[in-house]
């Protein structure tokens, strides 16, 4: 304070060494409050004298000690109105002193200079944490790159508040946004999504920003205290420009390269949104404790919306990437930090649950991506996966929920499930999916009665699951010979995972599921692969007799079958022609091949490279060559989520509300 009042006396201009000076007196936030509050008019005082240095010192050590103090003032609410004052006086020179250092930084590589970060800090600040996307660029001169290196910059330095990290990544999702009725065309929106994921890969910001979000959780589980919504609105703006990067990028970035990102060269999965999950759960349960009855409120909607959110980001992340050597054992941690899973499932039911029901077909969807259904055989000794992170945990939680649902819920979850993997890719060829659609089946059958008892749960060792593994190949083998047409394409199936076996390929994982071996048009190739059917357990779950745990394969469509058919059919959903025919994921970059079937580039490419030159879907001949780019398709989908996205945003208020801060 004492600086304070020597200074605010003073004339224009001043000393480097008083700069300095007031520069480390404001990082003193107890006297920057009681300058505020208390002496006003000596703050005015210095407010002014920071800006004309700003504008008439020649030295930018002094303009960048000048724009800390002012950027440190604004930190507090009740100094942001001279502030922002001072931001309109300052005049073109410390405008055109910006534009010098931007060009000398881009010109001959060096670092980028601190005077432009702060400054954006400072503008941040000043308007209370709402810098648009469009105002980032503009700031920036109109250059992506450098204001992606701004964001970094800020995501960089630790001790920055929550707010400037939600800022950071709101304003990063304005920009992988696009506008209905923009003067950019469609192919110009793809055009500066792909100079942004270069960026964003060159530079490894979704890296930088998940660091970031995970120092203020760590702070917020070390303090015992609960999230803000400053948190919340970094998940929820981070996760979903990691998905519009997913949706709108060109042919030149492939789903898989996303994929590997996220997964492997950051830990914004593995620790930063596991993190999120766990103190998010946390929370919900200290709502529902009657025991705490002076904490205990209403769970407030940004809990359940956040983990939704992130759930989403981790099923797209996790999506066949432990098909690869080099990823499972990720896949494996992944698994031994899954206890959110079992917290999840212990929610009440009416009070929590059946209001979520699309949070928990997001779960779902996620542990069927990481295979956390499918027991623990392939899982190395030295991993360690606790009791509640099992798979007949997982199978037992799922059962006893299905169990107590009515059948309108369970076709709701179900039907949820279905819809989301069209524009989320779910692995359906994981023995995981076909477990979870024989108990969704069975708790159809059974009209999902309300007061079932509770612990019907089919619980299977690791023997067991293997049984199952082997039943599903029998069934396999049963449609084969009710189908004689399509044997010699099972043949070639059946030697190119031998070949694999012998010489594995990387990236070759990426289908949701192999065509069904059916006829076209048939009821098998329709719908997706069903479970084997696996008998409810008996009284005691621990003593299943393993000799009748695998009964006669079902070969006729299921209930879940008939229920997930159903998906997308309602008004404004996914049209049929956007997806892709091998495995119903919404198409990015269509082609077409002779035979009128359209699938996704990425797909087909990996099937002929497995398989070899065959159509999936009709066993005749098929070349790369023979595959013809849809791009007036392709078109239409992007406007297509363009204007799903232009609809959802113009109903976003309650959103809005819900993540302000």
């Amino acid at each position: 304070m004492e600086v304070f009042e020597e200074l605010a006396h003073g004339t224009p201009p001043l000393l480097g060494s008083q700069l300095s000076a007031l520069c480390r007196a404001s990082a003193d936030a107890k006297a920057c409050r009681e300058l505020c509050t208390q002496q006003y008019p000596r703050y005015q005082q210095l407010v002014a004298l920071l800006t004309h240095a700003l504008n008439h010192d020649e030295m930018s050590k002094n303009k960048l000690a000048a724009l800390a103090t002012l950027t440190n003032f604004a930190k507090h609410k009740i100094a942001r109105d001279e502030l922002y004052k001072a931001l309109k006086n300052i005049d073109t020179m410390f405008e055109e002193t910006l534009r010098e250092k931007a060009e000398s930084a881009e010109s001959f590589g060096t670092a980028l200079g601190k005077l432009h970060s702060t400054m954006l800090v400072f503008m941040m600040r000043v308007f209370g944490y709402h810098v648009r996307g469009a105002e980032l660029f503009e700031y920036a001169n109109n250059k992506m790159s450098f204001a992606l290196d701004l964001l970094v910059e800020v995501f960089k330095v630790p001790t920055y508040e929550p707010e400037l990290t939600a800022n950071c990544c709101t304003a990063l999702l304005d920009m992988c946004t696009p506008t209905k009725g923009a003067t950019e065309d469609v192919r110009q929106f793809q055009a500066r999504i792909e100079l942004i994921i270069d960026n964003v890969m060159k530079h490894n910001i979704i890296a930088v920003a998940s660091t970031a979000i995970k120092d203020h959780l760590k702070k917020t589980e070390t303090s015992g205290g609960i999230m803000g919504n400053a948190i919340h609105a970094s998940i929820n703006a981070l996760v979903k420009t990691i998905l519009n990067l997913y949706t709108y990028s060109s042919q030149g970035t492939t789903a898989s390269a996303l994929r590997q990102s996220l997964l492997v060269w950051t830990d914004l999965i593995s620790q930063t949104l596991v993190g999120y999950m766990n103190l998010s759960v946390r929370e919900i349960e200290r709502c529902l404790d009657t025991e705490l009855a002076t904490f205990k409120h209403p769970i407030l909607p940004i809990l359940p919306h956040g983990i939704l959110t992130a759930l989403k980001c981790m099923a797209f992340g996790t999506f066949h990437l432990g098909h690869h050597a080099k990823n499972k054992l990720l896949i494996y941690l992944l698994r031994s930090t899954n206890s959110f899973f079992a917290s999840l499932f212990a929610l009440p039911i009416q009070e929590f649950i059946v209001n979520h029901l699309d949070l928990y077909a997001v779960l779902l969807h996620y542990n069927v991506n990481i295979d956390s259904l499918a027991g623990e055989h392939s899982i190395p000794d030295d991993i360690v996966i606790p009791e509640a992170c099992k798979s007949a945990a997982h199978l037992r939680s799922i059962s006893q929920l299905l169990s107590a649902l009515p059948r309108e819920d369970i076709e709701a979850l179900w039907r949820t499930l279905a819809t989301n993997s069209m524009s989320i890719p779910l692995a359906r060829d994981n023995l995981s999916f076909d477990l979870l659609a024989h108990l969704v089946d069975e708790s159809i059958a059974r009209e999902g009665v309300v007061g079932s008892p509770p612990d019907t749960i089919l619980k299977l060792n690791c023997d067991q699951l293997d049984e199952v593994a082997l039943a599903l190949d029998k069934r396999m083998e049963a449609l084969e010979q009710d189908n004689p047409e399509v044997a010699p394409l099972r043949k070639e199936v059946k030697e190119a995972k031998e070949k694999e076996k012998e010489t594995p390929k990387e990236n070759l994982r990426l289908l949701g599921d192999l065509p069904t071996l059916g006829p076209p048009g048939s009821a098998a190739a329709a719908a997706p692969p069903s479970a084997v059917a696996v008998p409810a357990s008996p009284s005691s779950p621990d003593d299943i007799d393993t000799s009748t745990a695998i009964p006669a394969l079902r070969v006729q469509p299921s209930k879940a079958q008939e229920v997930w058919a159903t998906a997308g059919q309602g008004a404004g959903d996914v049209p049929k022609e956007f997806l892709c025919a091998i495995n119903g994921h919404l198409l990015r970059h269509p082609v077409t091949a002779p035979s009128g079937h359209t699938f996704e580039k990425e797909t087909i490419d990996i099937w002929l490279t497995k398989v070899g030159s065959t159509n999936p879907l009709t066993g005749e001949t098929l070349k790369a060559e023979d595959l013809k780019p849809d791009e007036a398709l392709e078109v239409r989908i992007l406007n297509w989520h363009i204007d799903k996205n232009s609809a959802a945003n113009a109903n976003t208020e309650e959103e809005d509300d819900m993540y302000a801060f």
